[in-house]
């Protein structure tokens, strides 16, 4: 869950530093191990300033995580469980990230934790990719499709709604 943590924070700065105020996108996020197996993940995710995430995970598994604020909930529904926590490195890796460089036109790189991401945008500086390799030194790429920047979203697509059946979590 810290990737995914950290990675929304990469979004954050990423965004600030090519002027993203809002974006959306269909995702697939795939994940190999060093035997060279994949698991591939498909959905959906949401950002608006100032700090509003959603990665709504359709396939293999339904899951949705919000990042609002400092505020983090994962919903499973297959699970029946919610999991709410804050998470208090946001001010640091925050700061990591302000020194995000340019490599390339299309190319940033960003470091967090001795973890390596690259940032690949398109022709049209839209965010096209993200590559990382994980602590358990599994290649992670999501590939956004058919990115939508600096577009309206609404606001009550960030409204966390809990099925009162499901089991909380508060870490």
């Amino acid at each position: 869950m810290k990737i995914l943590i950290t990675l929304f924070f990469i979004f954050t700065q990423l965004f600030a530093q090519i002027e993203i105020n809002s974006f959306k996108s269909e995702f697939i996020q795939t994940i190999r191990d060093s035997s060279k197996k994949n698991i591939s993940y498909y959905g959906k995710i949401y950002f608006k300033k100032p700090l509003k995430i959603l990665w709504r995970y359709e396939k293999p598994v339904k899951k949705d995580i919000y990042i609002i604020g400092e505020k983090v909930v994962i919903i499973e529904p297959e699970l029946e469980q919610v999991t709410i926590s804050k998470y208090l490195d946001a001010n640091n890796i925050i700061n990591i990230l302000k020194d995000a460089q340019k490599i390339t036109q299309n190319l940033y790189k960003a470091k967090y934790n001795d973890q390596k991401f690259l940032i690949y945008l398109d022709n049209e500086g839209h965010l096209k990719k993200i590559k990382f390799k994980d602590r358990f030194e599994k290649d992670v790429e999501i590939l956004f499709l058919n990115p939508k920047q600096n577009i309206e979203i609404e606001d009550n697509i960030f409204k966390i709604v809990i099925d009162p059946s499901f089991d909380i979590i508060y870490n």
